[in-house]
């Protein structure tokens, strides 16, 4: 490995049930910043709200980073935002480095190969006003997983790198790859440093540009057109709505919802 820190304390284990749940314990009992757990196999990965994330033996990457912050809170709100957004372009860019394919991201921690969906970020944090918060970053990826072997319901929507590229690809080296590259890019962003984090996510962003649907656990959906997205995370959907006067079109600035690419 090329880093200075992230990975140098590295857990493989061969089953677990969550790479973060097993993180989440090693950082409680003091884990240094930058720590690794991989697994060969989760028996109950998470994804975003509550959704589980299907992995099989050997055929994915399943991991999770320690990243123990530097600033208070207080000193600047929207850099916590940046450490998912930044997981997915170091991602994809560390993904590049490794196969010469450069996915795409959704908004906000989705990747994707030809509109479907490569692997996830599940970023969960301690956040407090009194010490610098720490996060654990949990990263899933398809890796070796043949089209053949995914369950029927993801067919149309999930694919992996051997399905892109035609061939195998080296697990170690791609999580090498993927490390060196979250160095690169959150080390800044733990520092307050998000100018050159949200160029490189717009730069990667399928999202923007895109018509789209925000769908919400208890509210309609909105429809609109994704413009950017902010300096504290939240994407900004140009929206059509109506009031008590004629319909005119206003900026709605989502922090929390599932976003589905229309065109």
């Amino acid at each position: 490995m090329r880093t200075r820190v992230f990975g140098r304390h590295l857990h493989v284990l061969s089953q677990t049930d969550s790479t973060n749940s097993a993180l989440l314990k090693l950082a409680q009992a003091g884990a240094e910043h930058g720590t690794v757990v991989c697994a060969d196999h989760q028996t109950a990965g998470r994804g975003r709200r509550g959704r589980s994330w299907f992995s099989r033996p050997g055929d994915g990457l399943c991991f999770s980073l320690l990243l123990r912050g530097r600033r208070l809170l207080s000193d600047d709100v929207h850099w916590p935002a940046w450490v998912p957004l930044a997981s997915g372009t170091a991602v994809a860019l560390g993904i590049a480095d490794t196969v010469a394919i450069t996915p795409q991201l959704k908004w906000p921690n989705d990747l994707l190969l030809g509109g479907r969906k490569l692997g996830g970020i599940l970023s969960e944090s301690l956040l407090t006003t009194q010490s610098p918060p720490f996060f654990i970053v949990g990263i899933g990826l398809n890796v070796n997983l043949p089209q053949k072997d995914l369950p029927e319901d993801l067919h149309d929507t999930a694919t992996s790198l051997i399905m892109a590229t035609g061939r195998p690809v080296d697990r170690a080296r791609l999580l090498s790859n993927i490390l060196e590259r979250l160095e690169e890019q959150l080390e800044p962003v733990l520092d307050g440093e998000i100018a050159q984090a949200i160029s490189a996510y717009t730069g990667l962003c399928a999202t923007i540009g895109r018509q789209v649907s925000i769908e919400f656990a208890a509210a309609p959906p909105l429809i609109g057109l994704a413009e950017a997205v902010a300096p504290d995370g939240a994407l900004l959907v140009q929206s059509l709505s109506s009031s008590s006067g004629p319909r005119k079109a206003e900026t709605v600035a989502v922090r929390v919802g599932d976003v589905v690419h229309l065109r």
